[in-house]
């Protein structure tokens, strides 16, 4: 999906005209997001990170929507469009939920779209994130305890080793079966407050796949996929105790 006559003008208005203005009331610009297009066709090949450093003609960045309550945010850029959902102090809400959600705004913004004359929007990506934190307490105190939580990815440390870890971070790469797409996990630490003063496990899993036919609409049978891949991730890696733990987290 790129939109090469979108922009940046092309989001407030999106924002003014197709979105309720009590319920979504605030909107910011950030940098762009990369490409992160993938072909499953064949098994990729996985190299350290690196910093690209790219010079091109400047164009319209990423806007960040948000709604009144804080917790879901509609992202535009003209190669995505996403539809986020976090957690400030309501209760999680079903995967159900959250895509209905993004059905009824990705078709106001396909309609957006086709009236002011922007070009066709043809997906051809789907791409379905969880974002899981644990803050230290009874599971770790440092990272050479995340082998408790993490068993699937992690072992303890060898008791001969003459120092502990003062951090960690990894990335694991799976395919799924009839290439359906690619489950990607990444683990590291985050900042639990806005001070950055406490430190949490942060798990996040992001799985990607093909939308099939350009313009055919079967993105929803991608994120069914998606979803249930994460959990089956979530599930296989994660001790009983770290799931437990996630479960009771207010």
């Amino acid at each position: 999906m790129t939109l090469p006559r979108m922009a940046s003008s092309h989001y407030g208005a999106f924002w003014q005209t197709c979105l309720p203005p009590a319920e979504w009331t605030e909107a910011t610009d950030a940098p762009p997001l990369p490409e992160q297009f993938e072909s499953f066709e064949d098994p990729p090949t996985w190299v350290f990170p690196q910093v690209l450093l790219k010079f091109g003609p400047a164009g319209p960045g990423r806007a960040q929507i948000r709604s009144a309550d804080g917790e879901r945010i509609i992202q535009l850029q003209p190669n995505r469009f996403i539809y986020n959902w976090q957690r400030r102090s309501g209760e999680y809400p079903s995967y159900e939920g959250v895509y209905r959600g993004f059905e009824t705004y990705f078709s106001q913004f396909e309609e957006f779209v086709r009236g002011r004359n922007l070009g066709s929007i043809l997906p051809n990506q789907w791409e379905i994130n969880y974002v899981n934190r644990i803050d230290p307490g009874p599971l770790w105190e440092t990272p050479a305890d995340w082998h408790k939580v993490i068993p699937g990815l992690l072992s303890p440390p060898p008791s001969s080793l003459p120092f502990t870890s003062g951090g960690l971070s990894g990335e694991w790469h799976y395919d799924l079966p009839g290439k359906q797409g690619r489950v990607h996990i990444a683990i590291g630490q985050g900042a639990t407050d806005a001070h950055g003063a406490k430190s949490s496990l942060v798990l996040r899993t992001t799985v990607r796949g093909p939308v099939g036919e350009a313009g055919i609409r079967d993105w929803q049978a991608g994120f069914e996929i998606g979803h249930r891949a994460a959990g089956s991730a979530f599930t296989a890696l994660t001790s009983s105790e770290a799931q437990h733990e996630w479960e009771r987290m207010p």
